[in-house]
């Protein structure tokens, strides 16, 4: 009923438009360019307070794709943000304001034709998608970026494109390593700490059906970086167009983004 109607953090946040940032034809610049770009990518989306934009999303759920298509609107700070699906689920929306409710609050557009609260860490919520709706917005694309950039085994490069750029981020050196718990804790807090992706630690631990809590002395096997490879398209304009994120399978999640307008708070 729910399914695929939130997004993850990348699908949410960076969409942005850079017009410093393009690429300089000094050759030693240029190897440089890269994680200047990122630098001020991060920068960039510190400014973001509120925002709205259409997205095409495609995440991998065992051994299918999902897809789906969204209108959201959010800001970051009180966060709140409403998500109204476009296909599937025409018209049913989202509502999440945790200063107001703890709950999301579901409507579904018809039947059973009443507002519906829904835990947004609980098994309807999280059912067939990689991510919270806590995620939406730009403090978790932020996290990740930062980690990538201070983790030896991500390159970074900058390509150009009849239409616009290429950034991608690829980890060669990608694969599994076991994490020894030390406490009482969970995926999603693991995920966390690590700057990784959840639902990808999910799946490589079958011994798990869910991000239930996790006693200390217990073996998980976690990735070396939230994703193998990311590659961020952009247009002319430096506006990000589209996020397809892979691991050692293939694709895992993508994104593809529409009538994007941000409110920026840019300090000087």
């Amino acid at each position: 009923m729910v399914k695929a109607f939130y997004l993850t953090a990348i699908s949410t946040c960076i969409l942005c438009t850079f017009s410093d940032l393009r690429p300089s034809s000094n050759g030693d610049l240029i190897k440089q360019e890269p994680l200047s770009f990122v630098n001020n990518l991060i920068n960039k989306l510190e400014e973001i307070e509120s925002g709205e934009f259409i997205v095409e999303n495609t995440e991998r759920i065992g051994s299918k794709y999902l897809t789906g298509k969204q209108k959201v609107v959010y800001q970051k700070k009180p966060f709140e943000c409403k998500i109204t699906f476009l296909n599937p689920y025409e018209g049913a929306s989202i509502f999440f304001s945790p200063t107001q409710n703890k709950n999301a609050v579901y409507s579904p557009n018809g039947f059973p034709y009443f507002d519906i609260e829904l835990d947004p860490f609980g098994r309807l919520m999280r059912k067939n998608n990689h991510h919270t709706i806590y995620d939406v917005g730009v403090s978790y694309i932020q996290t990740i970026l930062k980690s990538a950039i201070t983790n030896n085994d991500i390159h970074f490069s900058l390509n150009s494109t009849t239409s616009g750029f290429e950034l991608l981020a690829e980890n060669k050196s990608f694969g599994y390593r076991e994490l020894l718990t030390t406490k009482a804790t969970n995926l999603v807090e693991i995920a966390k700490s690590n700057h990784l992706s959840e639902y990808l630690i999910l799946i490589n631990n079958s011994e798990y059906s869910f991000y239930s809590k996790i006693g200390p002395g217990e073996r998980i096997k976690i990735p070396s970086s939230y994703a193998k490879t990311v590659r961020i398209m952009l247009d002319k304009e430096l506006t990000i167009t589209s996020i397809e994120v892979f691991d050692d399978i293939g694709l895992f999640e993508s994104y593809r983004y529409s009538e994007v307008n941000y409110k920026r708070n840019v300090k000087h």
